[in-house]
């Protein structure tokens, strides 16, 4: 086999096996109509967790445990939610670091996957400038990352807060698939179009881990994690240590995000298009994980 064309395939074989897992878990019922009373906006959890937000540490401290009523899921504690989040956002700073070495890309193009804030700017700047190739990269990272949060609303469409189950098992079966055809694009020499799958999938993590937790967890971009960081600091010194085991979290996630950019760096350099099969690899262990552990 010719070594050069190795890549290629082995990224074709993690989409169509990723893709496969998710159309067998995938649990798309159209949802029952609802009644008016249901239409308030309750439902990222439930009426209560709406009303009052739950804190963490009243979740069960074991590791895994069966979901109630049933097999169709597992439950996550409070500290294998946290440590779950954690790689994830080591992965988000993986991918996104990996986006922005410019080894990916024949043509260097840099550009962040993890979050959109600055393609909102630097799209307006394109259009009010007449730049067409800025205007269009960013406007596609936007849409695909709005695509991949869509996605992971379409696969989680009633969240239960830290249970895992088959639908959260073919999202990540499909974010490995988006991170494969990244791969697969960049082995076939894409300039700017495998930004695209990999944005999508930093959307759809990022949808997923805010779905199951209720916003405590945002795994893929940093600016509200950081100003929140920020807010928690100066409530504290000033004497308000409500948020202090939330600020531990976040600070957690702020660091795996850090470490997973950092060595982003090293592996893309050694790596090139490859690197992001690590990801791909992560999400499909991810799925298959869930499977297992439910008894799916």
């Amino acid at each position: 086999m010719n070594t050069l064309n190795f890549p290629k395939i082995l990224c074709l074989r993690f989409v169509i096996s990723a893709i496969l897992l998710s159309l067998a878990g995938a649990n798309l019922r159209p949802l029952e109509l609802r009644s008016k009373s249901s239409l308030l906006p309750t439902d990222t959890c439930s009426s209560a967790a709406a009303a009052k937000p739950i804190p963490i540490h009243k979740y069960p401290q074991n590791a895994l445990s069966s979901r109630a009523g049933g097999s169709d899921g597992i439950r996550l504690s409070k500290h294998s939610a946290v440590a779950a989040g954690m790689l994830l956002a080591f992965n988000a700073g993986y991918v996104n670091g990996a986006c922005l070495s410019g080894f990916l890309s024949s043509g260097v193009t840099k550009q962040p996957t993890a979050a959109v804030t600055g393609a909102w700017t630097n799209g307006a700047l394109g259009l009010a400038s007449g730049d067409r190739p800025r205007l269009s990269l960013n406007a596609g990272c936007i849409l695909s990352y709005v695509g991949g949060s869509f996605l992971s609303g379409l696969f989680l469409p009633r969240p239960a807060l830290f249970e895992l189950g088959r639908d959260a098992a073919s999202a990540f079966g499909i974010g490995a698939a988006l991170l494969a055809a990244s791969a697969h694009m960049t082995a076939n020499g894409s300039k700017v179009a495998f930004l695209y799958p990999a944005t999508a999938a930093n959307g759809l993590q990022n949808g997923i881990t805010s779905s199951l937790t209720a916003n405590l967890i945002r795994s893929s971009h940093m600016s509200g994690t950081t100003s929140d960081i920020g807010t928690f600091l100066g409530q504290i010194v000033r004497g308000n240590y409500q948020n202090a085991t939330k600020l531990k979290v976040l600070l957690c996630l702020a660091l795996s995000f850090w470490v997973g950019s950092f060595l982003s760096y090293f592996v893309t350099e050694k790596m090139a298009s490859s690197s992001l099969l690590v990801s791909a690899g992560l999400y499909l262990s991810i799925s298959l994980g869930i499977l297992a552990k439910g008894g799916l």
